[in-house]
């Protein structure tokens, strides 16, 4: 309710740079979160974050592409998406077998 009053009010752009600002800082919170509110309170930001994100972006692709071709354009678009998730996930695990995660740890601390 909250994410349809804003999208009405606020333009695309706004939406879209408010998700892109505010994720990575849920996420930051999150991850660094000590105890139960840091990390609600990150997860809390994350979660309307990526709504207003998903809000804009969406609304935007709808606005910029044509009907006729957006089913193709979401195809292709999901497809690179689900192909960067692979290489990343790939990239992480090699790098994780080749790299310690106690010496990873030891640098943060």
């Amino acid at each position: 309710m909250i994410n349809a009053l804003f999208a009405k009010l606020l333009k695309i752009n706004i939406l879209m740079g408010f998700g892109v600002i505010f994720t990575p800082i849920g996420y930051l919170i999150f991850v660094f979160s000590t105890n139960f509110m840091a990390a609600a309170t990150g997860f809390f930001l994350l979660t309307f974050a990526l709504s207003f994100a998903n809000t804009g972006f969406l609304t935007f692709y709808q606005n910029n592409i044509p009907v006729e071709i957006m089913g193709r354009f979401f195809t292709v678009f999901g497809l690179v998406e689900a192909a960067f998730i692979v290489l990343f996930t790939l990239a992480i695990g090699i790098a994780a077998e080749l790299i310690e995660i106690r010496l990873g740890a030891l640098s943060y601390f």
